[in-house]
């Protein structure tokens, strides 16, 4: 995207974050991390920051403003840092550290941070069909499990969470002390949710050993319904932004409807939140479908090695069951 030609995604997302921003509101003080008074040096740095974004200094903007937040805390510097990492490429780092801005802008109980959180939300929409997620499960989880995805082991709170990562191909190793390591080669699109599930099977034990019994797909019935669990919180939690968003330009305007040039950013909110709430109720449906099957196999204890359905905006779930 070059930063002469902002996108229009891109100039409402600027105006959604508004007067949240340090620099465009250096009239209002700076809410810095809790521990850390107001401090005009960070103000400073972010407007100097800011004005390197704008000239499409990525890279030397990225530096600033992630010491930025590791100084303050301050989830607008880390929105930043996503909107960064975007311009650069980097969709999957970009798509993480919007979601933590979001998370972490809901958790200041602050207003102000409402609007870096609707941008974080907006974006996170915007690149949704640019990432893929993989979902990693085990049959069992023995003492001593590592799990690595190209080679970055995995935090224990990230085994059967959904993990953003780049499309393409990505290799998924399990090991554990005395159970035979399990590899995969696998590869995602954009906007695909996969599920690859392993088992790690006892050193000595056949590699012939029959795994395919009724917990297999229990376990992919529990993934897909924690997927489901996912798209419905995803479905509450837009439809209230929407809705609160509504509010606003009712109050604003009354039961007419708005045409105020400056309630334009409020409108195109409004509908991106309502996307995302319909994407999340269908993705939620679906893989609430889905689970249900797999309990059903499950309960008639009939093997299936894979099965696929539908997801929202044109992309698919997918399970693998690896013995």
């Amino acid at each position: 995207m070059p930063a002469a030609r902002l996108s229009a995604r891109f100039a409402v997302l600027l105006a959604l974050v508004g007067r949240a921003a340090w620099a465009e509101a250096p009239a209002q003080p700076v809410e810095l991390d809790r521990s850390a008074p107001p401090d005009d040096a960070a103000r400073t740095k972010f407007a100097a920051a800011l004005k390197l974004h704008a000239a499409g200094q990525y890279e030397q903007a990225l530096v600033m403003f992630r010491e930025l937040v590791d100084g303050t805390g301050s989830p607008n510097a880390r929105l930043y840092v996503g909107l960064c990492l975007e311009q650069l490429g980097r969709t999957a780092e970009a798509y993480r550290e919007l979601a933590r801005t979001a998370k972490e802008a809901s958790l200041r109980n602050d207003t102000k941070y409402d609007r870096t959180r609707d941008a974080a939300i907006a974006e996170m929409a915007a690149l949704d069909a640019k990432v893929g997620k993989l979902v990693i499960t085990l049959l069992e989880l023995p003492a001593g499990l590592v799990v690595t995805v190209d080679g970055r082991k995995l935090d224990e709170r990230e085994v059967g969470t959904p993990i953003v990562l780049e499309p393409g191909n990505h290799r998924i190793e399990a090991s554990a002390p005395g159970r035979s390591a399990a590899t995969r080669e696998t590869r995602l699109d954009g906007g695909e949710t996969r599920t690859v599930t392993l088992a790690l099977a006892d050193s000595d034990a056949s590699r012939s050993a029959d795994h395919g019994g009724p917990s297999t797909l229990q376990i992919a019935g529990y993934a897909t319904a924690g997927i489901a669990v996912a798209g419905l919180s995803m479905f509450v939690v837009g439809g209230l932004l929407a809705t609160s968003r509504y509010n606003t330009l009712k109050d604003a305007c009354g039961n007419v409807r708005c045409v105020d040039p400056k309630y334009q950013a409020d409108i195109e909110a409004g509908k991106t939140l309502q996307t995302v709430a319909n994407l999340g109720l269908a993705m939620g449906v679906a893989s609430a479908a889905l689970s249900a099957a797999f309990f059903v196999v499950a309960s008639k204890k009939e093997d299936a090695r894979l099965a696929a359905g539908p997801r929202p905006g044109g992309g698919y779930v997918r399970y693998e069951l690896d013995f």
